[in-house]
């Protein structure tokens, strides 16, 4: 992917400084989802059509390439896992995704997993697949999910680097401390714990959802070891004001919004289904659900809406995301925003405020040395929509870095 990237000027500092304080907490339709089954027709899995690729400048370019590799390793004890966070489902039936290209989305997960501590306690610890060499590529995911929703792209990223995809403590096949209140600090301090135990270093961030907040916090506190950052639909500020959310965001805020994360497993019956494109086949339903199916364990995502930081409240969330905010808005380190249309945390809308907001599509993008590729329709999955597209823009940034 050739590209160009814009360097920062005043004015544009200027109009990201005045954009710090507020968040875009969208929550779109969902479009008309797309599937085929294995009676459809042939699918190729090469190369196709690509998404569009934007940079600061405006100009456009392409991103090109096939899919699909296979690897695995051992864990450091000694043993194996098989690959991915799964569950079975007995009512589960044969689907093919793909995407809009016509390419195969597949649901099979063959990477295995490896462990390490991040704590004192023997919950405390992180599952991760760890496939390539070369310099480090961390892939953090948000909530509900796990280390499977990077499955079509970890492939893309091992042709040239080391690809790390972890589960979030609490989350996938990592450990679930009974002591622990899965608060951001916590997450943001046993991400850290993760990069020590591997001696990482030269590390690229690629986030997503509440996962940028352990990201782009570990990058503001070390940024001499963070080579590059990639993030799409992520969080970037702190929420002004308890107005803002839309209202689906301030149900899960709410009594009753909290029991039907805890009682009807919210996030994976309602929340998922909704931010993504395609048909939801049950087969992969069936391992995000998974981890989720001990009703106690939902205590995890509960604290996901309630720590963030609104209208200054926790304090100390206030402080750190505005630290992330800041770092991002005047560092020159190499960044790649991903999104798609219309988005979902990150639409081409004005944010809420005065006439002539910006959108925060346009704040993000005006972020110092940022390369933006649009990778089709989609709202908040794209890695589940659009996985293709995602691993060749990030391969292809990647081999830009100097």
């Amino acid at each position: 992917m050739s590209s160009t990237t814009r360097p920062s000027d005043a004015r544009r500092r200027r109009h990201l400084s005045r954009s710090l304080s507020v968040v875009l907490l969208a929550l779109p339709v969902a479009l008309s989802p797309a599937c085929a089954d294995d009676e459809g027709p042939p699918v190729d899995q090469g190369t196709s059509d690509s998404g569009t690729a934007t940079t600061g400048s405006g100009t456009t370019s392409s991103a090109v390439g096939t899919s699909g590799s296979e690897s695995g390793s051992s864990s450091e004890d000694g043993s194996s896992s098989e690959g991915g966070s799964s569950s079975e489902s007995g009512d589960a039936v044969d689907c093919l995704p793909l995407d809009d290209q016509g390419r195969a989305i597949p649901i099979e997960d063959p990477f295995e997993r490896h462990t390490v501590s991040v704590g004192d306690d023997p919950e405390e610890f992180i599952s991760y697949l760890d496939e390539g060499a070369g310099d480090p590529v961390i892939f953090i995911h948000g909530a509900p999910t796990s280390s499977f929703l990077w499955r079509n792209i970890i492939p893309y990223v091992a042709e040239g680097h080391r690809a790390i995809a972890i589960d979030v403590v609490g989350y996938g096949d990592s450990g679930t401390p009974a002591d622990a209140t899965f608060r951001y600090p916590e997450h943001q301090q046993w991400f850290t714990n993760f990069v020590d135990a591997l001696d990482l270093d030269n590390i690229t961030l690629v986030v997503h959802d509440v996962g940028s907040i352990s990201g782009l916090f570990y990058a503001a506190n070390n940024p001499d070891k963070v080579r590059a950052l990639v993030h799409l639909e992520s969080v970037y500020f702190p929420i002004p004001s308890a107005d803002l959310p839309p209202p689906q965001a301030n149900f899960i805020m709410t009594e009753e919004g909290q029991q039907a994360i805890l009682d009807d497993n919210w996030f994976i019956e309602t929340m998922m289904p909704g931010f993504i494109e395609r048909q939801w086949c049950d087969e992969e339903k069936a391992v995000y659900a998974g981890p989720w199916a001990d009703q106690a364990r939902r205590r995890v995502l509960q604290i996901v809406p309630l720590d963030l930081p609104i209208a200054g409240v926790p304090a100390d969330n206030q402080t750190t995301f505005e630290q992330f905010g800041n770092y991002l808005a005047t560092s020159d380190v190499p960044k790649l925003l991903i999104h798609g249309d219309p988005g979902a945390l990150v639409q081409d809308v004005p944010v809420p405020g005065p006439p002539g907001s910006p959108t925060m599509l346009e704040i993000v993008s005006g972020f110092p040395n940022t390369t933006v590729v649009n990778v089709g329709p989609g709202t908040h999955f794209l890695q589940e929509d659009h996985p293709h597209e995602m691993g060749e823009a990030i391969r292809d940034f990647l081999n830009a870095l100097p």
